[in-house]
């Protein structure tokens, strides 16, 4: 559960002050626990004491010399080391703020008890490879360190109790490929992350249009028009990949820089490849979205589909400038007919 360690030397009582407003108040995580206090001749005081998850009052008792002092906020006469966990100094993080510690405790710091504070105990899970419930994902955490699989998170949107990460997954050859690009959606509920979606596809070593999976734009702008643009994809979505009225795709975009590594730039681009896949037998005859998740500029939309007959998960992201659609992304994938729970993909 550290996201960093802290090492302190604390000389009078002026410092000690010094310490309360810059090195622990100002900043917005604040759970704290002890992994060594040390005073002055050198003797270890206390070890591995965890702390109330607050910096607002933190009445500290601890089995210590009557010469040393012990005050609110954890703030000492010695010197000390700790390690900031996860929760708020006023234990109400944003969704987002939530969600990136929850992602950090699984797959930078591996805390599986870390893991467990930030999620519901009943917490919903719908990769279909991970059982659900917060035993599940911790289950998942040491497969993950032990795998070595490191994680690069490229974007983070947010709407709501909603958060979606794209990210890249290296060295993952344990879950399928060298390198997964990924998007994971998150939802939060009372403090708390209560359910998950994601999709994953391997990363090809080449595309068509010569971009990769992941990179591109991440400058969120535009809030203003959040609403707005959300409106144009789903309009997209509905007429275009829909197939509702396919001929009115010139009107959504003018400029479509493509990520997805079958196909080209252009929505020419968009529409001859997704012609090409039928003639292989990838036929679409459903397409509805399911989670809709909007920032700015950028538009993430899940959806159901149904090719050839069987059911596959399409994980959208779309950038918008100027009215038009001009920047796309995608993680595609079947859905497999079994799962280990009973919660299905969406």
């Amino acid at each position: 559960m550290i996201i960093r360690h802290l090492p302190v030397t604390l000389d009078s009582t002026e410092r000690i002050e010094q310490l309360e407003a810059s090195a622990l108040l100002a900043t917005p995580i604040g759970s704290i626990s002890i992994s060594g206090i040390v005073s002055k001749l050198g003797g270890t005081i206390a070890m591995h004491r965890l702390l109330h998850n607050t910096l607002i009052y933190m009445a500290v008792a601890l089995s210590i010399p009557s010469q040393f002092k012990v005050r609110n906020c954890n703030v000492v006469w010695f010197c000390y080391h700790v390690s900031r966990g996860y929760e708020s100094k006023d234990n109400a993080m944003s969704p987002k703020e939530l969600v990136i510690a929850l992602f950090t405790a699984a797959f930078a710091d591996h805390d599986p008890e870390a893991a467990r504070q930030l999620v519901t105990p009943d917490y919903i899970q719908h990769n279909p490879q991970v059982p659900t419930g917060a035993d599940g994902l911790v289950g998942l955490i040491p497969i993950v360190e032990q795998s070595g699989m490191t994680a690069t998170t490229h974007r983070v949107i947010t709407e709501g109790d909603m958060v979606v990460l794209h990210s890249t997954f290296d060295n993952a050859d344990a879950f399928g490929a060298p390198t997964l690009a990924a998007f994971d959606i998150f939802r939060v509920e009372d403090g708390k992350v209560a359910e998950h979606w994601d999709n994953l596809q391997p990363v090809p070593e080449t595309s068509v249009s010569g971009r990769g999976m992941t990179d591109g734009a991440t400058e969120i702008t535009d809030l203003d028009k959040t609403e707005v643009n959300k409106a144009l994809v789903l309009g997209f979505v509905r007429d275009v990949l829909g197939g509702a009225a396919p001929e009115k795709a010139p009107e959504y975009s003018e400029v479509y820089m493509q990520h997805n590594p079958m196909l080209a730039d252009g929505i020419d681009g968009l529409m001859e490849g997704t012609k090409a896949w039928a003639e292989q037998g990838n036929v679409i005859t459903k397409f509805e979205p399911q989670i809709v998740v909007a920032e700015g500029n950028f538009v993430f939309v899940a959806s159901d589909a149904t090719v050839s007959e069987k059911p596959w998960a399409f994980f959208d992201l779309w950038r918008v400038e100027g009215g038009k659609i001009v920047e796309h992304w995608d993680v595609v994938s079947p859905t497999p007919a079994e799962m280990v729970h009973g919660n299905g993909k969406f």
